[in-house]
């Protein structure tokens, strides 16, 4: 990352302050939500179990043969 400037127009490129500086940034641009007032969340899926999702395996040999699946020729975006 190259450097930053801070609010007196100052060139910041210690890695440190520019974090403390990005850090500054960030939280002055998120609200705090009110967590005692959150949505309830309702059932979506009519006979929902949930011990479908407990009784799964993942295990190295799963990963790697989902990943030799992936298709190589696919535009990753833009980032690479």
């Amino acid at each position: 990352m190259g450097p930053l400037v801070d609010d007196n127009g100052l060139l910041i490129s210690d890695d440190e302050k520019m974090g403390d500086l990005l850090n500054e940034f960030f939280a002055s641009v998120f609200t705090v939500e009110n967590k005692t007032q959150l949505p309830s969340v309702k059932q979506i899926f009519e006979g929902y179990d949930s011990e479908r999702l407990c009784n799964f395996t993942i295990t190295p040999d799963v990963i790697r043969s989902k990943l030799l699946k992936l298709k190589m020729n696919k535009a990753p975006g833009v980032d690479s």
